[in-house]
C-alpha cells in the first residue's frame, strides 16, 4: 500500500480531508486556495466486522487484532482517496504530494496511528496523546480526551459555537454521541456510546445516507409517505429517516410511550415494499436517543444551568440538512425547549478539517478551544446512568 508521504510539498495545491467515523469514513478532495470541493466519497468502515462501536473495537485490539483493525481502516482511507483522485483526474505524478488531514474520535485515530488503546479501555481513560499526530504522511487532528476526539474539536471550531458570551451547545449525532456546552468563558464536553442507529447501522434495513435511502417519513392512518435521498426508489433507511419513522409511529399509536409496537403489527411495520422497521429497530433508536439526551442533560446540569438557558444548539452529523427537528423533539432526542434554537450543521468534522487544510482554522484557534474545554467522564457519573434510564421511554 502506498501512502501520501510528504505533508510539506504540495505541487497540486490540493488536500485530502477525511472524517474517520466509527461507522462510515467520509472524504473530500479540496482545492486549498479556494476551499472548493473537487470530489467527495463515503465508504463503510471495514472495522464494522469487529463490532459496531468503539468499545468492541478496543476489545478487538486488546485481543491481538490491533494490526488487523489498523490495516482495515487504512485500506478504507486509501480506497476513498484513490476514488476521489481518479474522479478529479489528478495526475499520478502528483498523488504522493497531496497532504492528507484526518479527524476522528480518539479510539479511531489511535487505531489508525497504531497506538496502544489499553489506556482507553478502563478508568482513568488516558489516551496516548490528544495532540496532532503525523503518521506515514497523514496528519491526524488533535482531540480533547478519551471520548471526545478531533472530529468534535474540529466541529466545535468550524461551527463557531463557543465564541460569544451566550451559552451554546453542540451535539455530534453519530455512533459516538459527543457533545459540548459552554461559551467563550469555558466549555464542558463529553461522549457516550450511542450506537450506530443514527447512522443507519444496527437497523434491519438501515444504511448511511445515500441515494435511495429513506430520509423522511409521514404516516396518516394506513397511508405511509416516504421521501428518499435523490428521489430514487427506496431501498434502505438512513438516520434521519429512522428518527422520522419512530416519531410517526409514536404519533400514530403504532408504538406506545415505552416503545412497544402494537400487537397487530407482529413486531414489523412495512414502510414500503423493500423497507421495514422492526421492534428491535425501535429499541436501537431508544438506546441511541437516550444516551445522547442523557449526555446533554448531564453537561447542562454540570454547568449549573437549565436547557432553556442554551441560546443555540448546533446539531452535527451525517444528517446534513435532512433532519426534522420537530420529530427529534418528538422522540425526546432534543429537549423541547431547544426546538427553535437548533442549527443543523452537517458533517462538521469534515468541514472543520477542510477549514484547517485551507488555513481558516489555525493551530492557535485549536489551542485556545482545548485550553477552554474540560471533559466530563459520563461513565463515572451516577447521575448520567439515572438520566439514561429516565430517557429510555418516549413519554
Amino acid at each position: 500500500m502506498k501512502w501520501r508521504n510528504d505533508l510539506k510539498k504540495n505541487e497540486a495545491g490540493l488536500a485530502v480531508c477525511i472524517d474517520l467515523g466509527t461507522t462510515t469514513v467520509e472524504g473530500a478532495l479540496v482545492d486549498r486556495s479556494s476551499g472548493n470541493i473537487l470530489a467527495a466519497e463515503r465508504v463503510l468502515n471495514r472495522q464494522k466486522s469487529y463490532g459496531s462501536d468503539v468499545i468492541s473495537r478496543i476489545d478487538a485490539c486488546l485481543s491481538g487484532k490491533a494490526d488487523e483493525l489498523k490495516n482495515a481502516v487504512r485500506n478504507d482511507v486509501a480506497d476513498l482517496t484513490d476514488k476521489m483522485l481518479k474522479s478529479a483526474g489528478i495526475e499520478d505524478r502528483l498523488r504522493d504530494r497531496i497532504p492528507s488531514f484526518i479527524a476522528g474520535n480518539t479510539v479511531m485515530t489511535h487505531i489508525f496511528a497504531g497506538f496502544d488503546v489499553s489506556g482507553l479501555a478502563a478508568a482513568p481513560y488516558e489516551p496516548v496523546t490528544t495532540d496532532f499526530v503525523e503518521t506515514d504522511g497523514f496528519l491526524l487532528m488533535p482531540g480533547l480526551g478519551a471520548f471526545v476526539g478531533g472530529d468534535v474539536l474540529m466541529g466545535m471550531i468550524a461551527s463557531g459555537a463557543f465564541e460569544s458570551d451566550e451559552v451554546t451547545a453542540f451535539i455530534d449525532v453519530g455512533t459516538n454521541g459527543e457533545m459540548a456546552v459552554g461559551s467563550k468563558d469555558g466549555i464542558l464536553a463529553g461522549g457516550t456510546a450511542a450506537g450506530p442507529a443514527f447512522e443507519g447501522g444496527s437497523i434491519s434495513c438501515g444504511s448511511p445516507a445515500k441515494p435511495g435511502a429513506i430520509s423522511g417519513v409521514e404516516i396518516s392512518g394506513r397511508l405511509v409517505d416516504v421521501k428518499t435521498l435523490g428521489d430514487e426508489k427506496p431501498g434502505s433507511i438512513c438516520g434521519s429517516g429512522i428518527i422520522e419513522a419512530v416519531s410517526e409511529f409514536l404519533r400514530n399509536g403504532i408504538i406506545d410511550g415505552h416503545g412497544n409496537m402494537a400487537e397487530e403489527y407482529d413486531g414489523v411495520f412495512t414502510l414500503c415494499q423493500d423497507v421495514t422497521i422492526t421492534q428491535d429497530d425501535v429499541r436501537q433508536v431508544q438506546l441511541a436517543k437516550s444516551a445522547i439526551r442523557a449526555g446533554l442533560e448531564t453537561l447542562v446540569e454540570t454547568a449549573g444551568i437549565r436547557a432553556a438557558d442554551v441560546k443555540r444548539l448546533y446539531v452535527a452529523g451525517g444528517f446534513g440538512k435532512n433532519l426534522n427537528v420537530e420529530k427529534c423533539c418528538g422522540i425526546g432526542l432534543i429537549p423541547s425547549e431547544l426546538k427553535d434554537k437548533c442549527v443543523l450543521s452537517g458533517n462538521t468534522s469534515l468541514s472543520g478539517t477542510i477549514k484547517y487544510a485551507c488555513g481558516e482554522i489555525t493551530n492557535e484557534m485549536i489551542r485556545d478551544v482545548k485550553a477552554r474545554t474540560r471533559t466530563v467522564n459520563f461513565a463515572g457519573l451516577g447521575s448520567f446512568r439515572q438520566k439514561f434510564i429516565e430517557n429510555m421511554d418516549f413519554n
